[in-house]
């Protein structure tokens, strides 16, 4: 899939993403800007492969494609096309019930050194943890998109 997102990168659809956020028991919410507006879907597999769910969004730049209906505890895979071009995709484990164990990491202070931000990212996509939690200063500036957009490629 990589030759298809740098594809997709390359024609100025994506700008950001896709990444997920608001993740819960039963669901979980995949973001995509593009640039210009599309249309995008996702499209969710558990374990085995088989195919659960697929979600479409309306045109937009901002894409928040909620997916429901899930099972706490598991894993899943999930890609995202945007009119047609496959733009990537990943996994996710939904939150465990309160007595499953699970594995999280939290960092920050993100926001001046991109090369010591992407080991760090490196070495936190290595441990494969049930969720993320950012403590903050992710960028320099807030109001400056370039820094935002370096951000989300590491």
């Amino acid at each position: 899939m990589v030759g298809s997102v740098a594809a997709a990168r390359g024609e100025g659809a994506v700008r950001k993403g896709p990444y997920i956020q608001n993740l819960t028991r039963n669901s979980v919410t995949v973001m995509v800007e593009t640039r210009p507006e599309r249309s995008c879907s996702v499209l969710v597999r558990d374990a085995r492969g088989q195919q659960l769910q697929r979600v479409t969004d309306r045109p937009s730049v901002m894409h928040e494609i909620v997916l429901g209906d899930l099972e706490s505890g598991h894993r899943y895979s999930y890609s995202v096309q945007c009119e047609g071009a496959d733009v990537g995709g990943g996994e996710f484990a939904t939150a465990p019930d309160s007595d499953s164990p699970f594995m999280f990491v939290v960092f920050g202070d993100s926001r001046s050194m991109p090369g010591a931000h992407s080991s760090v990212i490196e070495r936190i996509r290595a441990e494969v943890p049930d969720f993320l939690l950012g403590t903050g200063d992710l960028v320099n500036e807030g109001g400056i998109e370039s820094d935002w957009q370096t951000f989300f490629e590491i």
